[in-house]
């Protein structure tokens, strides 16, 4: 019932409405990004717009979903260590714990929660709490998105006639790249280890 509300207002309003849509989906809307990416890629295999202009404001809405999210985090600065919300549910110890986390993979962090919806508010906000740089915060997640908007974008562009089962897959997708992540590590471990033994 919602996914059909937001397909026809994207229908109707294109542009403004993706990018409306993918902002408050970065701020936890009961929508899937992916779902939103692919209606987005839907609307342009029907001929109401340009895949490429879609694309760019589909972009646009997600970065700025993250940074706003990511600007909230800031206002809860590590500089704050007397802030209510840092001193009732982290602690001055698990806030060391976690600047020490983020010191050693935040990057990486950020990078693997782009593509997964059910980590993003979280990592977001703990990104700007842990006063990460927003050009590095941006860059690594412009870095995320340039791989995850064409790609569904892309979907549903190009299987715009099996629309039905490009959803289902969008919506399935974090379970799979939850399921894949850590044979993804293995690998780059793996593939890392036998070069550094070469050399």
């Amino acid at each position: 019932m919602l996914n059909e509300f937001v397909f026809q207002y994207i229908e109707q309003f294109t542009f403004i409405a993706i990018f409306i849509f993918l902002i408050l989906c970065g701020l936890g809307f009961p929508v899937p990004e992916e779902v939103l990416l692919v209606i987005s890629g839907y609307i342009a295999y029907k001929g109401l717009t340009s895949p490429y202009l879609m694309g760019a404001a589909d972009f646009l809405g997600v970065l700025g979903g993250d940074i706003i999210l990511f600007s909230i985090g800031k206002r809860w600065s590590i500089g704050r260590k007397d802030h209510r919300f840092i001193k009732n549910f982290i602690g001055e110890i698990g806030l060391e714990k976690v600047k020490y986390f983020y010191t050693r993979h935040g990057n990486k962090t950020i990078f693997i929660a782009r593509f997964i919806s059910g980590l993003r508010v979280a990592v977001f906000l703990s990104a700007g709490v842990m006063n990460i740089k927003t050009d590095k915060f941006l860059f690594i997640d412009a870095l995320g998105a340039i791989i995850s908007v064409p790609l569904w974008v892309g979907a549903g562009f190009i299987m715009g006639s099996n629309i039905d089962k490009v959803l289902r897959y969008a919506r399935d997708f974090e379970y799979l790249f939850i399921i894949l992540v850590p044979f993804i590590i293995a690998g780059i471990v793996v593939i890392y280890l036998h070069l550094r033994k070469k050399t």
